[in-house]
């Protein structure tokens, strides 16, 4: 990510404004953003699954671009591939392996439907854009990597307008 961010000088304007081009960890042709996390990390269930997704959420929000939420991810829909195996109903389906999928966050919806449940992605995505829409730095500031060392990156986020900096910190190890 790091090394993504330093070719951030490619993209600015002329007046140094970074656009906010579309982001996004997966869509409906390459496979969902939990599918894939799960493509680069076999093996990942239940709480690290979550911390996993929680993660490549914070960076899409946080760093640079518009992040692009594919329906569903909110409640943690995972599908099983590209294309057709992303496309999952959010209401009562009548696909029997939709039924049993596997959701991050939550149990398979069963009979249910995806409208009705609570899942912590929902509230984490909730909470990132209420973060863009009070500290505006995270839509269009400037990138600065501060620190990348094992898996911790910190990136200043500069507005150009205001000068106003806003540090960001993400960590994908198991410690503090």
């Amino acid at each position: 990510v790091a090394n993504r961010l330093s070719d951030d000088d490619y993209y600015r304007t002329a007046n140094g404004i970074d656009p906010a081009f579309a982001t996004f960890l997966g869509n409906h042709d390459m496979g969902r953003a939990a599918q894939q996390i799960l493509s680069r990390a076999p093996g990942l269930a239940g709480h690290a699954l979550l911390r996993h997704v929680e993660l490549g959420w914070d960076l899409l929000y946080l760093l640079r671009g518009a992040p692009v939420v594919q329906w569903g991810d909110e409640v943690g829909m995972v599908g099983s591939g590209g294309d057709k195996a992303a496309r999952e109903d959010m209401f009562p389906t009548q696909v029997s392996d939709w039924r049993k999928e596997t959701r991050v966050g939550g149990p398979p919806i069963g009979q249910g439907s995806s409208f009705t449940v609570t899942n912590p992605l929902q509230t984490q995505l909730k909470t990132l854009a209420g973060l863009r829409d009070a500290y505006p730095e995270l839509a269009t500031g400037a990138s600065v990597v501060r620190l990348q060392q094992g898996g911790v990156l910190v990136v200043s986020r500069i507005g150009a307008t205001t000068g106003r900096e806003i540090v960001v910190a993400f960590n994908n190890t198991d410690q503090a």
